[in-house]
């Protein structure tokens, strides 16, 4: 469907003006939502705070009952004679002061029974390996808030209940073990006492010890992982300062807000009656707004037709005017870079012309070379001619227009002339071998990327004083990425030294192409993708290690 601007300005207003009152309906429903919400959560704090101190102060008692039996003498000689009635009389006597106390036990060592009594009177246990696991792990660890209840299940009670144990050991002065008291409060009683709300049917209330549910209204959750809601809850939390657990209350916030939804709704309907009244008056509007715009549109016609001397008039500085004003200056910035545009094709074809007159120089010098190298053959003096004819194949090489990169075969051969070089200035006191991969000969590399590894290792790594000195080049392609390797077996490097070298504080004589040159065009051709590695230790040698992506495309990293 096609329509005016000014309908689409229209028809925008008409939409942002009922979405802006849509918005600030939903805004004015959130922020009431929110805090119904936020009573609700501060009436729950509340009760929460005082389930806590409730939860608290009913495990404090059965701490005290446990933490007293143990340390009592007359409880310790009775055990010591082992009268097993008068032990079930003061264990039903503390059990007795604490109606939250669902049990309380004696485990004798000597005897290898539990004494357990509870409401049903006294029960004697054999004691069995999930007994003594049980008993174990009753006691507190070290690091343990030792005010803090352990969570089990009951193995000496036929339902096997959950319950909340304090478990002590009782030692007599020299150091045995007497007995182990242990008392216990059921999980439901807990429930019951602490966590249970008749006025408050739709909210869920839990004991928690991390993310594990140590009481609920759903026994059949009890001791598993709590599943937290991701969005539609209100969900209450309060630390409990003695025991270290939570206390948890979890309420759908739909039941909370429900009142409120009837009274946005009417809202809305409201705000959509008074939206069409105000399309009426927007027409007219639009209309008396939308004069200048056609100015500027027609300017634009014609500046897309090529005329760049358009200029729009500006009738008001208002953001239409703004506009308007706008445009003038692109056009005006416009020009501006066209002009700068053809100022630098002259600039670049002036020096194109300018480098061409720069190889005349080295023509000469190549020709001159070839003359004395002929002269050289004819004087029978081969071995100068060959050194200059490796001295001009590497000056040609290394001052070609050829590009930025070469095949490893060329950067090969003008090592190869570099070498003989050098073997002729320092005597062949050293002896380099080649180990080309035939897959590699065709890969591209950067030119000069071999050659100042080689010279360093000449002019820093082999000791000129001996004759047997080794240099090894060897260049390979490996999982994806050509390898190339110089290794000498000099004097070697400490990392002091090497760290030197990758800064660029000790460049090549001959070519003034530093290592820390090959570094930089290494980041500035591959990035991260090709990396410089040096390892040396002193008097073992050292091995330059270059590692850059197969390449078999001279132009593929071309700046």
């Amino acid at each position: 469907m096609h329509l005016s601007f000014r309908a689409k300005i229209s028809l925008t207003i008409i939409i942002v003006s009922m979405a802006i009152t849509c918005v600030l309906s939903m805004v004015f429903y959130q922020q009431s939502a929110q805090t119904v919400q936020e009573n609700y959560t501060q009436a729950q704090m509340q009760q929460l705070t005082a389930c806590a101190k409730l939860f608290d102060n009913t495990m404090l008692d059965a701490y005290s009952a446990c933490v007293y039996a143990v340390n009592d003498e007359n409880l310790r000689e009775k055990i010591r004679e082992q009268d097993i009635d008068e032990i079930s009389r003061i264990l039903d006597a503390y059990r007795s002061k604490n109606q939250n106390i669902d049990s309380i036990s004696c485990y004798l060592p000597s005897r290898q029974t539990v004494l357990k009594v509870n409401t049903n009177g006294l029960t004697e246990f054999q004691v069995t390996d999930e007994i003594t696991q049980t008993l174990q792990q009753l006691l507190p660890e070290n690091n343990a808030n030792k005010l803090s209840p352990v969570y089990a299940r009951d193995v000496t009670s036929v339902t096997q209940d959950n319950l909340f144990f304090y478990s002590r050991k009782a030692i007599a002065f020299g150091g045995e073990e007497l007995a182990q008291i242990t008392v216990g409060v059921n999980e439901r009683e807990i429930f019951f006492h602490c966590l249970q709300s008749e006025s408050e049917q739709s909210t869920e209330r839990f004991i928690l010890d991390g993310d594990r549910i140590l009481s609920a209204a759903d026994i059949y959750s009890l001791n598993t992982q709590i599943t937290w809601p991701e969005s539609g809850m209100l969900v209450t939390d309060v630390a409990m300062p003695t025991t270290d657990y939570h206390i948890v209350s979890i309420a759908q916030q739909s039941q909370v807000t429900e009142p409120l939804r009837t009274v946005r709704n009417r809202i809305l309907l409201i705000a959509v009656f008074l939206n069409v009244a105000f399309a009426v008056l927007i027409f007219f509007v639009v209309r008396y707004l939308m004069r200048p715009m056609e100015e500027l549109r027609s300017s634009m016609q014609l500046v897309s037709g090529g005329d760049l001397k358009v200029r729009a008039v500006v009738y008001q500085d208002d953001e239409i005017g703004q506009l308007s004003q706008g445009f003038n200056s692109m056009i005006a910035q416009i020009e501006g870079l066209i002009e700068e545009l053809v100022t630098e094709k002259m600039l670049k074809k002036e020096a194109e012309i300018e480098a061409l007159q720069y190889q005349i120089t080295p023509h000469f010098m190549y020709n001159t070379l070839n003359s004395i190298k002929y002269e050289a053959i004819l004087q029978g003096s081969q071995n100068t001619a060959d050194l200059l004819e490796a001295f001009i194949e590497l000056l040609q090489l290394s001052a070609s227009d050829r590009g930025a990169f070469i095949t490893v075969k060329q950067e090969i051969h003008m090592v190869q002339n570099y070498v003989k070089l050098q073997q002729f200035r320092y005597a062949d006191c050293f002896q380099v071998t080649f180990d080309l991969q035939l897959e590699a000969e065709a890969c591209y590399v950067p030119r000069l990327l071999i050659q100042p590894l080689v010279e360093n290792a000449i002019l820093h790594g082999i000791d000129h004083r001996k004759q047997n000195n080794q240099i090894a080049i060897s260049v390979l392609c490996d999982t994806g990425a050509l390898a190339i390797k110089v290794e000498d077996h000099g004097e070697g490097m400490t990392p002091e030294e090497i760290q030197k070298l990758l800064d660029g504080q000790r460049k090549s004589k001959f070519s003034g192409i530093g290592v820390s040159n090959i570094r930089e065009r290494l980041r500035l051709y591959y990035g991260k993708n090709a990396e410089l590695r040096f390892y040396s230790e002193k008097g073992n040698g050292t091995t330059a290690v270059i590692l850059l992506p197969i390449s078999y495309d001279a132009e593929e990293y071309t700046i």
